[in-house]
């Protein structure tokens, strides 16, 4: 009797506080209109009711910036933190969707899309925290190819260890972080590479392809692997899926869904969406090769060349004279098929 007085005064407090919100985020719509803008790419944060508010990924975004235009797109999937006080405290190109009920992970990415604007969409988790230039350079990775179809970002761990430069998908269909807990900065996880599939944590696609291939499969509801499902359907559809190194988030890992994949918690549906990604893709898997061997190969499946340069230094984007080389390096494999560089050198690496 008690806990259902609870739970009931519970859900009366939360649908009072999204009128609240909602009443102060009318009364501001004349400042704050949306619709006044036309953002290039739609950033799509997902709140799914755990305990790190999407207010503190609004900062971090709208502090590094963007050299194109931009909308911030807030989808709170019934939370109960201070995404409820989000229209009162968000300025600029932000708006705010609330699920009336809990939809899960995958229909709730999939609900805010349907408000997106922009060309492009990009996925973050509302554990993240962005670096300079994050968006940026996915934006100009997918532009600048027609052939890419999804761009990910590099994830690092709070203590600036990397979690994943892209992953490997072995034979039985079991997940692989390539480069996880390794120095981010290691030249093997610094230069943009074909993966298997990049991390629906920092995830960019163009909006007319995520359309075309019905958004995210509501077959792996409520979440895992819907993202590595998708990476694979543009694969299939003849698009590539590339990590782009130099677009840098930080992932609280596990903050948004927990850690253990034996519980209750949604974390166990890690385990019930593998045997699901596996049936549907085996085909296609039996060309990869079984779970740990080779990860060096399995990580460049694609490569069948490589170029060696040797000089003094290896050329970074950041240091003088070394951008134009860099540059020339860099900037072509996006149009023309060359092979990845290997530099041998001595000094500071980028």
């Amino acid at each position: 009797m008690i806990t259902n007085l609870v739970e009931i005064l519970d859900q009366a407090l939360v649908q009072y506080y999204h009128l609240a919100a909602d009443k102060a985020a009318q009364a501001t719509a004349d400042v704050l209109n949306p619709a006044d803008l036309s953002p290039q790419v739609q950033t799509l944060v997902e709140s799914i009711q755990r305990n790190y508010p999407p207010i503190h990924i609004d900062e971090t975004i709208q502090e590094e910036g963007a050299q194109i235009p931009y909308e911030i797109v807030i989808v709170d999937d019934c939370s109960r933190d201070e995404t409820l006080f989000a229209s009162f405290v968000f300025t600029g190109g932000v708006r705010l969707v609330r699920n009336v009920t809990n939809l899960s992970f995958v229909r709730t990415c999939n609900r805010g899309f349907e408000v997106a604007r922009g060309e492009y969409v990009v996925f973050l988790n509302n554990d993240t925290q962005v670096k300079a230039r994050w968006l940026d350079e996915l934006y100009e990775t997918l532009s600048r190819d027609d052939k890419i179809g999804i761009a990910g970002s590099k994830l690092l761990y709070p203590d600036g260890r990397l979690q994943e430069c892209g992953g490997i998908i072995w034979r039985m269909g079991d997940g692989w972080n390539w480069g996880r807990d390794q120095n981010p900065e290691d030249p093997r996880f610094c230069y943009m590479r074909d993966s298997d599939y990049v991390s629906g944590a920092a995830l960019m696609i163009k909006s007319s392809l995520f359309k075309q291939l019905g958004k995210f499969d509501e077959y792996y509801v409520p979440l895992y692997y819907e993202d590595t499902d998708l990476c694979f359907k543009v694969r299939k559809l003849g698009y590539r899926t590339v990590v782009q190194p130099a677009s840098e988030v930080i992932h609280f890992e596990g903050a948004s869904a927990g850690t253990s994949v034996t519980g209750s918690g949604v974390k166990r549906f890690q385990a019930v969406n593998h045997r699901k990604f596996f049936d549907r893709w085996k085909d296609t898997l039996a060309a990869h090769r079984f779970n740990g061997e080779m990860p060096e190969l399995e990580a460049e499946r694609t490569v069948r060349q490589r170029a060696l340069v040797i000089d003094d230094s290896v050329p970074g984007r950041q240091h003088g004279q070394d951008r134009s080389l860099h540059g020339r390096i860099a900037a072509p494999r996006g149009r023309v098929p060359l092979p990845p560089v290997l530099f041998l050198g001595r000094g500071r690496v980028p």
